[in-house]
């Protein structure tokens, strides 16, 4: 199956641009598009002549999520060979997080629209958020799909926006608004464009005359200041965490069965 995830380099090789590009299915994406984000970030941690890292959406949705279609592949998988279910959750959820949280780079993300489940967390792991317009929200419907959080969730959360709200969006599976994210200065600007073209473009020019005067160790340097701080060190313990404490609900198939009804719409939440 060809992946949803596309790079692009802009000015010079300067900044590395991941887009997700399947809006016909509101960009969910699949397992392999999940590992295609953190093989491109490495990639862009690796190249010398990248600064800046921005994640990208297209069409009016930023991400519903992970595709169901590819829930009930690891289920079938997993009924056939249980052996395997550390595979298809721990490892990836892991390696995704470790890229994210340890990406030395500075790391955009181009809010586009509604962000759900583990596509929201990984917003939430990004240096700088924009968003194109009103219509932004993020939603963590883990314990409504039978399961914990992850992603570091538990961890930046209760960071940017505080434990009670933390509380009230991961417990509640309520939305996090644009307002919300602004008032907590999680969200750094608000553009009010109408078109995703348009605004994605607007970032990239405006980082591109950003970073021309700045340089390019200073970039780095501030980076590995900011990482070093004691939230980041509890990201890095939270991932493993998260993971160990997730996998027994998993074991337990009502992820499963609950993805299921969502799918077959015997089972709803309030987007």
């Amino acid at each position: 199956m060809k992946s949803s995830i596309t790079p692009r380099s802009e000015d010079h090789g300067h900044i590395f641009v991941i887009i997700i590009d399947n809006p016909t299915k509101l960009n969910s994406l699949s397992q392999q598009d999940f590992n295609c984000i953190g093989q491109l970030l490495q990639k862009a941690d690796n190249d010398p002549q990248v600064q800046v890292t921005i994640l990208q959406s297209t069409g009016d949705f930023f991400s519903a999520g992970v595709r169901f279609e590819d829930i009930s592949y690891i289920r079938n998988d997993v009924v056939a060979h249980p052996e395997r279910l550390i595979g298809h959750v721990a490892t990836p959820n892991i390696q995704l997080a470790t890229r994210f949280t340890q990406h030395r780079k500075l790391l955009v993300c181009c809010l586009n629209g509604p962000a759900v489940g583990m596509t929201a967390a990984l917003v939430m792991l990004c240096d700088v958020i924009y968003t194109k317009n009103d219509s932004g929200y993020l939603l963590f419907p883990f314990a409504n799909l039978g399961f914990v959080p992850e992603g570091g969730t538990s961890v930046t959360l209760p960071w940017k926006l505080g434990i009670n709200s933390a509380y009230e969006h991961l417990v509640m599976g309520s939305p996090i608004s644009l307002q919300e994210l602004i008032d907590a200065h999680a969200v750094i600007k608000n553009y009010n464009i109408l078109d995703t073209n348009m605004f994605n473009n607007k970032i990239i020019s405006e980082i591109t005359e950003t970073i021309l005067n700045l340089s390019p160790d200073s970039l780095l340097g501030v980076k590995n200041q900011l990482n070093a701080n004691t939230e980041n060190n509890l990201l890095t313990r939270a991932q493993s965490s998260e993971t160990n404490t997730t996998l027994p609900f998993w074991s337990s198939g009502e992820p499963f069965k609950r993805f299921l009804q969502f799918q077959a719409g015997t089972r709803r939440h309030k987007l």
